[in-house]
């Protein structure tokens, strides 16, 4: 036997759609509960949103009873359309990574590219959306996103008064070229050899995956 399980956010009502053959759904809660403090795991979608918003605003029921597990991976993708929990969803509503059925998680590769642009790092994106670092790769190369050089240094330009980053870099040449300036006058910022060049601050930062 098995059973079909909402979990329900009491304050945005977005659901979470689960099974489950070898305890029961308390049981089973008590499990999501504790495996949301999980370094590893606490980025899930149903995680991440316990640890936001407190386990105290989420509760669950029993939405279905299944003869067995076989059964019950079938009418887990039917639950999952039918309260439009998956996260791939144009109108989610939900916390499922997966569409049911013990299917592979499924990932977003917009948002993984747009995440990685912003950290520039395979492994800092792969950390954050709770991926490996292969897929992350996948994604870039899919959506044909050149991945930066590991352990690089890139160029961070900054606001001499306030220390505001303008624009990061991936290389002195790089810098130069989108700029329109003269890339031995910036290199001699990052080496300390000026204070300034073309009114900014110039600086070396690492890069690292």
């Amino acid at each position: 036997m098995a059973y079909i399980y909402k979990i329900s956010n009491d304050i945005n009502n977005k659901v979470y759609i689960g099974k489950t053959s070898h305890s029961t759904i308390e049981e089973r809660f008590k499990e999501h509960i504790a495996d949301s403090k999980k370094q590893h795991i606490e980025k899930r979608p149903l995680y991440e949103a316990m640890n936001k918003y407190g386990v105290e605003h989420f509760t669950i029921e029993q939405i279905e009873y299944c003869e067995n597990d076989e059964i019950a991976s079938i009418r887990e993708q039917y639950w999952i359309n039918f309260y439009k929990s998956f996260i791939g969803f144009e109108k989610c509503n939900g916390y499922n990574a997966t569409l049911g059925g013990d299917s592979r998680r499924i990932y977003n590769y917009d948002e993984i590219v747009e995440i990685y642009l912003l950290k520039k790092s395979i492994k800092d994106t792969a950390n954050f959306i709770g991926c490996d670092e292969r897929t992350v790769s996948q994604a870039c190369k899919e959506k044909g996103i050149k991945l930066f050089p590991k352990n690089s240094k890139a160029i961070r330009q900054f606001n001499l008064e306030t220390n505001e980053t303008i624009n990061i870099f991936n290389s002195i040449c790089e810098a130069a070229k989108l700029q329109k300036l003269n890339r031995n006058h910036i290199s001699e910022v990052c080496n300390g050899k000026r204070n300034s060049y073309n009114g900014f601050g110039w600086e070396f930062i690492i890069l690292r995956d």
